[in-house]
């Protein structure tokens, strides 16, 4: 998957040279006492914060699989309220948890998010008799690993299973796939507006809804 690291690295510095984001990343979150280190060891030490992360991020691959509106819906509400008893539980003596982890759910989860979707690319490339040569790259071997996309392989699912080093990834990845299936705007502000996070996209989304809340 090396072509697809370098891309998602690639997709890192396209976000700092937006500047709403490079600011909100230098201002806000780069002077907190609570960094991406101490988000990773709550969730490495902590024996009931890793559960919830995987059962939220449950919720989220349901709903992205769900074909029934009302039943997605619920499960869209399920997860709403499961990431809100977390962040309450844990922000009590880690206040700035929440506003870290939104952060770098963005921060990673689009680039998780463009690393998936250039896989196609490389997966046309793959399915062609003369793709294009990378040259002057000693670790790229060739396409064809991207041959087949497919997230129940094994090859592959490392993008979707929310692990204690790399959840936000993975949340902010399948946040951005649901938000896709909604057909629901947030890329124009995905960057622009850093201060709010993702899982708020789904809150707006849910307040368009009749009696939902």
């Amino acid at each position: 998957m090396w072509a697809t690291m370098v891309i998602h690295e690639m997709f890192h510095h396209y976000q700092y040279n937006n500047e709403n984001y490079k600011e909100y990343a230098k201002s806000a979150i780069g002077i907190l006492p609570f960094n991406i280190n101490n988000l990773i060891s709550i969730c490495q030490e902590d024996e009931e914060f890793l559960p919830m992360i995987q059962k939220e991020n449950d919720y989220l691959m349901q709903a992205i699989s769900e074909d029934n509106k009302d039943i997605r819906d619920t499960l869209i509400s399920t997860y709403l309220h499961e990431r809100k008893s977390r962040i309450q539980k844990y922000s009590i003596e880690h206040p700035n948890l929440e506003q870290v982890e939104n952060y770098y759910v963005i921060q990673e989860g689009s680039a998780r998010y463009i690393e998936y979707k250039s896989m196609f690319i490389l997966s046309d490339f793959a399915n062609k008799p003369d793709p294009p040569v990378v040259a002057d790259d000693s670790m790229f071997k060739s396409y064809s690993e991207f041959k087949e996309i497919d997230l129940n392989d094994p090859a592959f699912n490392y993008l979707t299973y929310a692990a204690s080093t790399d959840y936000h990834y993975t949340i902010g990845f399948n946040i951005m796939r649901l938000l896709d299936e909604l057909k629901f705007e947030y890329k124009t502000n995905l960057l622009n507006n850093p201060e709010k996070g993702l899982h708020q996209y789904l809150e707006d989304y849910m307040h368009t809804l009749p009696n939902k809340t």
